[in-house]
C-alpha cells in the first residue's frame, strides 16, 4: 500500500487498513521509501511517498479483501452496485 504522510487523507486510510489487518500480521508492516522497495523512478516520487507491506499469516485473498474494503471504502449514496477495486489501495501478493 502506498501513503503519503503529508496526506491526511492517505494516513487515515493507512491507519484502517491497519486496525483491519492487526489480527493477522505476523510482523509489524513494513514501511519503506520507493527506493528501498524496488520502485522504478522512485527519484521521482514525492518524498513524502512510503510503501507500506502488511506482513501476514492464515487469510485467504476473499477475506483479505473484505477487510482492506471495510477499511477503505465508502460507497457515494446513490450507488446502486459497489464500485470498489482492489488495485486502486495496493497491491496483494499472495
Amino acid at each position: 500500500m502506498i501513503r503519503d504522510r503529508s496526506n491526511q487523507v492517505s494516513r487515515k486510510k493507512y491507519l484502517n487498513v491497519y486496525a483491519q489487518l492487526k489480527k493477522y500480521l505476523s510482523n509489524e508492516p513494513k514501511i519503506l521509501t520507493p527506493k528501498s522497495a524496488g520502485l522504478k523512478n522512485w527519484d521521482a516520487i514525492a518524498p513524502t511517498i512510503e510503501v507500506a507491506f502488511f506482513p501476514l499469516y492464515e487469510i485467504n485473498r476473499e477475506e483479505l479483501e473484505l477487510l482492506i474494503k471495510t477499511a477503505v471504502y465508502v460507497p457515494s449514496k446513490n450507488a446502486k452496485k459497489s464500485m470498489f477495486r482492489i488495485d486502486t489501495h495496493g497491491m496483494v501478493f499472495v
